[in-house]
């Protein structure tokens, strides 16, 4: 997942939170996973229909459901910025997951700059460990070094959601200029084992 939204950094091409998502989709797909694009699942947060997840990872053989992909834009994080998150987290964790998926996925994809980068993502963990915009409580969280870069950061939060304990891995990506990183094979094989499960 890491070298994924790495490569999607680098390209400028890419101007909307949907070309973002597909951008992903395909690389996960070659990968060898099954990723179901804006598919239905639970229900939207008014609860008036469907939940229509960005993206749902199947694994290829099986076909069974392996993680969900949620994403969102943010410019900053003010006050408006952590209600959106949290609105996104609550479907997340509540409204899309009605098979209790234990690996889930919240890319933020943010337009910060490169000075600010550092302070603003360490403000959005805070808030994230805090709990206060979660539906559930929070049980531990690590910081987990994701590549080479400094502007992608990622964040593994525990939730307690009843019988079935949840793992939701933020991510935190800096969409702007991009800065060349080269992976080994190690490397590659390391993040795929943590990133997909």
């Amino acid at each position: 997942m890491s070298i994924a939204l790495e490569k999607l950094q680098g390209n400028k091409d890419y101007l909307k939170e949907n070309n973002y998502n597909g951008r992903v989709r395909d690389m996960m797909e070659m990968a060898e996973y099954t990723c179901m694009d804006e598919t239905r699942a639970g229900w939207s947060l008014n609860r008036n229909e469907s939940g229509e997840l960005d993206i749902l990872f199947r694994d290829r053989k099986t076909g069974e459901d392996l993680a969900i992909y949620e994403a969102l834009r943010m410019d900053s994080f003010g006050e408006n910025d952590k209600e959106y998150l949290d609105r996104h987290l609550t479907k997340l964790l509540n409204h899309y997951n009605p098979h209790g998926l234990p690996y889930l996925y919240l890319v933020s994809y943010v337009k910060w700059g490169k000075e600010a980068f550092a302070e603003k993502a360490d403000c959005y963990y805070e808030h994230v460990r805090s709990g206060s915009g979660s539906p559930y409580p929070v049980t531990g969280s690590m910081e987990l070094r994701v590549g080479p870069g400094q502007y992608i950061r990622c964040l593994e939060v525990n939730y307690a959601c009843g019988a079935t304990p949840m793992t939701v891995y933020h991510f935190v990506v800096r969409m702007g200029e991009w800065a060349y990183c080269s992976w080994d094979e190690a490397s590659c094989s390391l993040y795929h084992e943590i990133f997909m499960v």
